[in-house]
């Protein structure tokens, strides 16, 4: 009888560690940190029609989706976001003329994605080298 509950609890936790499947190319975003080569440009609107599979993931599984994020910040109640640069970093040396998007991943206090969103901020652009 102890041998039969064995097999079922490692079957049992083998269904949970099943790999989450995505529906962009997610090699693609891990090749493109901080949105250097801008691929993650055409590909982040991908991501937001997949959320739902990417919801309720751990951090280690979207880390296995998209690569190490680009920047981590930690909030109250223990609540994590995982960064990714979508359009050009300053740090790519590329002149960006138009708003800088992040990718958003809230994580709850358990370590679940709660939340994916994309949010702009203005670029500063400097009009003296034009």
């Amino acid at each position: 009888m102890k041998f039969i509950t064995a097999i079922l609890f490692i079957f049992l936790i083998s269904g949970c560690v099943e790999e989450a499947q995505v529906s962009f190319d997610n090699d693609s975003w891990k090749t493109d940190a901080n949105g250097c080569k801008k691929i993650r440009l055409g590909i982040y609107k991908e991501i937001l029609e997949s959320q739902d599979e990417i919801l309720s993931l751990t951090n280690r599984q979207i880390i296995r989706i998209l690569g190490k994020p680009d920047r981590n910040e930690l909030y109250g109640r223990n609540q994590k976001f995982f960064i990714y640069q979508i359009s050009p970093a300053s740090k790519c040396n590329i002149t960006n003329n138009r708003e800088t998007l992040f990718l958003f991943i809230r994580f709850n206090a358990v370590g679940l994605s709660q939340e994916v969103f994309v949010q702009g901020a203005p670029t500063f652009i400097d009009k003296t080298s034009t």
